[in-house]
């Protein structure tokens, strides 16, 4: 699987700039909350385009480019790496869901090679889990917390309420995330020979196995409109990272009437009947 930069730029050089980064990895699960994060730290810190990947493990995937004001060009892809340079954020944006029985592949040839690559100093993976599955000891949590350095994490993100719940054993995570984390563990080193390497690209490969400083951030939620959820979620983020919260978060176009929350047109021009 490859690293492909835009406008050409060279993909070495840029993997250089992400190092010692923080990414954030939004998995795919209820309601889409981690992507709707996602999507607001995208816009409001904000953070810019900078590179692709390979996205042949997905369901096919292509959009015109999200915007908040002034539309632009070009195409939106279903794996996208964006990076702000001031809150040293990188997030890896994944906007289609993987196809049945690839998720292996997935994580062993593409996320794992392009992480320890990268080297990022810490990766932060975001996922929403469904509200009503939770078990009674998690009843008063809104969120669920598990860091692989535990105690450096309550030492400096200083949790003082009672709708975050601390996990101090893996095993009792659960869905993709879970999946993430077991294979940053997986020692046995592997690299895809699936799509070829062009100009302008990088080809990931395996690199000495490393301990990835990782974390586990995930909310419960229902399905429906989790435009709030997903600011609640992208708030404790901001915490995990240490950047200030915004005064108020930006949205982008694909937001408006998503949820019902566009007025509806009337008359004879703009009416549901035109």
């Amino acid at each position: 699987m490859s690293f492909h930069p835009i406008h050409g730029q060279d993909p070495i050089k840029v993997l250089k700039q992400l190092e010692g980064s923080q990414l954030i990895l939004p998995v795919v699960s209820i309601g889409n909350t981690p992507q709707l994060a996602a999507d607001l730290l995208i816009h409001t810190l904000p953070a810019k385009l900078v590179a692709r990947l390979d996205d042949i493990y997905l369901y096919p995937f292509a959009s015109p480019v999200d915007y908040v004001d002034d539309p632009k060009q070009g195409i939106t892809s279903g794996l996208e790496i964006y990076y702000n340079e001031l809150h040293q954020v990188t997030i890896l944006q994944q906007r289609s869901p993987i196809l049945p029985g690839l998720t292996a592949k997935f994580l062993k040839e593409l996320i794992v090679p392009f992480v320890r690559m990268a080297q990022f100093g810490r990766v932060v993976i975001l996922q929403s889990n469904d509200a009503g599955l939770r078990e009674d000891k998690d009843v008063d949590h809104l969120f669920l917390l598990w860091a692989n350095d535990i105690a450096k994490t309550l030492e400096t993100f200083r949790i003082s309420d009672n709708s975050i719940g601390v996990i101090s054993d893996k095993s009792d995570l659960d869905g993709m995330g879970k999946l993430i984390l077991d294979a940053f563990e997986d020692r046995n080193e592997d690299s895809s020979s699936l799509g070829p390497v062009v100009k302008g690209s990088l080809k990931l490969a395996s690199t000495p196995s490393a301990s990835i400083d990782a974390i586990f951030l995930s909310i419960f939620v229902y399905e429906g409109d989790n435009s709030d959820d997903s600011k609640q979620l992208a708030s404790q983020l901001l915490r995990v990272l240490h950047v200030d919260e915004p005064a108020e978060w930006t949205t982008p176009i694909s937001w408006r009437g998503v949820y019902g929350n566009k007025q509806i047109p009337v008359g004879m021009e703009y009416g549901v009947y035109t």
